[in-house]
């Protein structure tokens, strides 16, 4: 037992008698061989209640686990004896921990049930992820999804600065006797609504022939070069505009501005200090400029400037609420959320404000009060693109993936020039199995940042999950060439290398997966993978060995090396593993299907048939698998293995 509890569990699931250990077992395979997320799973009343997993043994795997994952039936609601024992696991409810309850009735009738009980064994179903499910089956696939999209967007989860947009003003255009210019104007307005930014920026060409000094069609330029995801050019023709009129503050905090996006921070720099230099009391210049050595992450001197910039500035709240962004990012989240808490109640008109109360709330699993936040703060800047992008990334965190979509459409109707909305709709998409469609939007975000590493990379999913190997081979390579340290990019890499048989190149990405993050169980299990289809066994153990060097407990490689150590008829030493597995999660159907493959090659038949049968009451599907695996040919015309494969 305290080999188990010395465990980080990722997702604690509960049972009861009514929904039976059938469902909670299923569930269990279905989170550690189709996700590998590490699972406790306990009874209510047998464990949870009455057994040794009270108090101090129970409380380690409560702190650590991430999700909670109740399987009750109605009958359960009733008992206020199990209400109180969970509200004493959970003080804070859903405020603290991330639950999900799953019931076999409809949820309306469980919250109506739930209003009629006491104070101490009421529940705020309201609150609560709930789970309607008739079969196993829809309670898999809702479970996996709910829990897949905890995997949040790691850019939305961090509080962030204001974003001060490229700057463009109202564009006195040159005169022809032989072209209609404003119709030009007109035309190249249209083709950015498209998104069309070639043929923009040919307009744009044609406009500054006839009017080469004009900074203002120049700034335009840039504007859509940087938006086209060209930079470098965009560095270029903002220049030239300032060559024309150096005096003009706002192309200078552009001119920073891109340097910025092309992470040359002290270029940008330099730049907003001439433009700060030419207008000392534009607050916005001073935010960008804490702004860069946030991006940076210069933490000290981005607090430095907003510190700044609230003495300077006193009216301008913003520089406070940055401050708070940075707080946060420095890891003191208690002062932030103070500074913010104060803030939108002195100026409850400051979206920074609310949106960085949002992020907090979010990493607290305070989801309701995160809603409320991202909702004001939408309220309060409806032309801000961050809070509806964030409200819908949790909203597909907590599994609602139709409001999620709806907050990601709303964002992109602001501003259809913006990558991230549109990818992050085509990540909900594909948790929907709509892959198709979601390929069509990864290709959106592309076409408007083209060097956007994590939507080639996902692209290469949706492909990869259609079978569409070799465009996913292409897409993936692509984000590579963006983000050569990209950990799910290499590992896809490597799929994909291993679905086209490709193995030196898939070893080649794994090994790159590793390097990258040191310890990568999924990496070093389809390291391991790539090895054993070259028959190469010895090298595939090797690999399970070195993994397990960084985690002695990791089941995934423990199995995978009792698979290799079969195939070297090394077959006691085999079980023993399986043993060892078995030791830790009982429920681990491989390692009693592997046991049972040793046993038979050992002619062992009794012992076969009674690991055989464990595996196929754990997973019904190893009934199929063991009709054609060559291991079970020494018992497989004996009676007993026919009656177990045909019952």
């Amino acid at each position: 037992m305290n080999n188990m509890l010395e465990a980080n569990f990722d997702i604690f699931v509960c049972y009861d008698e009514t929904t039976g250990k059938d469902f909670a077992t299923a569930i269990h395979i279905a989170l550690t061989t189709k996700r590998n997320y590490k699972v406790f799973v306990a009874h209510i009343y047998r464990e949870l209640m009455e057994g040794d997993f009270r108090e101090d043994n129970i409380n380690p795997i409560i702190e650590k686990a991430k999700i909670f994952l109740f399987i009750n039936s109605y009958d359960a609601i009733k008992s206020s004896e199990i209400i109180r024992e969970i509200k004493h696991a959970f003080p804070n409810g859903d405020r603290t921990k991330h639950i999900l309850w799953a019931f076999k009735e409809d949820k309306a009738d469980v919250k109506y049930f739930s209003e009629k009980l006491n104070e101490e064994t009421r529940i705020n179903f309201s609150t609560i992820n709930q789970i309607p499910f008739t079969t196993v089956d829809d309670l898999k696939r809702t479970v996996l999804r709910k829990c897949d999209s905890k995997k949040d967007i790691e850019e939305n989860t961090v509080a962030k600065i204001k974003i001060i947009p490229l700057t463009s003003i109202h564009v006195r255009l040159p005169q022809s006797g032989i072209l209609n210019t404003l119709e030009i104007y007109d035309e190249i307005q249209k083709h950015l609504q498209k998104l069309e930014y070639d043929t923009a920026l040919e307009k744009y060409d044609i406009l500054i022939s006839i009017d080469p000094s004009n900074f203002r069609l120049l700034n335009d330029k840039a504007i859509c070069l940087a938006r086209a995801g060209k930079y470098e050019d965009s560095v270029e023709f903002f220049s030239l505009a300032l060559s024309i009129n150096p005096k003009i503050s706002f192309l200078w905090s552009n001119l920073s501005i891109a340097y910025k996006y092309l992470a040359q921070y002290e270029k940008a720099i330099e730049n907003i200090d001439n433009a700060i230099s030419i207008d000392p009391n534009n607050p916005e210049f001073l935010l960008i400029k804490g702004g860069i050595f946030f991006e940076k992450n210069d933490l000290q001197k981005a607090l430095d400037i907003y510190n700044i910039g609230i003495k300077k500035f006193k009216t301008n709240s913003i520089f406070l609420s940055s401050k708070a962004a940075v707080l946060e990012n420095m890891g003191d989240g208690k002062t932030a959320k103070e500074i913010l808490l104060n803030l939108t109640k002195k100026h409850p008109k400051n979206d920074n404000a609310w949106y960085n109360l949002a992020v907090i709330y979010g990493k607290e699993k305070n989801f309701n009060d995160a809603i409320k936040c991202y909702q004001n703060s939408i309220k309060l800047n409806p032309k801000e693109i961050r809070s509806y992008n964030n409200l819908g990334s949790l909203y597909k965190d907590l599994g609602y993936l139709d409001k999620a979509i709806k907050c990601y459409d709303d964002a992109i109707k602001i501003n259809p020039m913006e990558a991230k909305p549109y990818h992050n709709k085509a990540l909900a998409l594909a948790n929907l199995d709509r892959y198709e469609e979601s390929i069509e939007l990864f290709d959106k975000a592309i076409k408007l940042k083209n060097s956007y590493a994590d939507a080639y990379v996902n692209k290469a999913t949706s492909l990869f999950i259609l079978k569409k190997y070799e465009e996913a081979l292409k897409s993936v390579l692509e984000g590579l060439n963006f983000d050569n340290k990209n950990r799910i990019g290499l590992n896809r890499a490597g799929l994909t290398y291993f679905q086209l048989k490709q193995y030196d190149k898939a070893v080649e990405m794994f090994k790159a997966s590793i390097d990258v993050t040191n310890y990568s169980p999924m990496a070093y299990s389809n390291l391991f993978l790539s090895y054993f289809e070259q028959k190469k066994y010895d090298l595939a153990i090797s690999i399970c060995d070195e993994g397990l060097q960084k985690n002695t407990n990791n089941i995934i490689l423990l199995v995978d090396k009792s698979t290799a150590l079969i195939k070297l008829e090394k077959y006691d030493l085999a079980i023993s593993i399986c043993d060892e597995i078995i030791e830790m999660d009982v429920a681990i159907h491989q390692a009693h299907y592997n046991k049972a493959c040793a046993y038979s090659m050992q002619n062992d038949k009794e012992n076969a048939i009674k690991s055989l049968h464990k595996a196929i009451i754990l997973n019904p599907e190893n009934k199929e698998l063991a009709k054609t695996d060559v291991d079970f040919v020494p018992i497989m015309e004996s009676k007993e293995f026919k009656d177990l494969i045909e019952s």
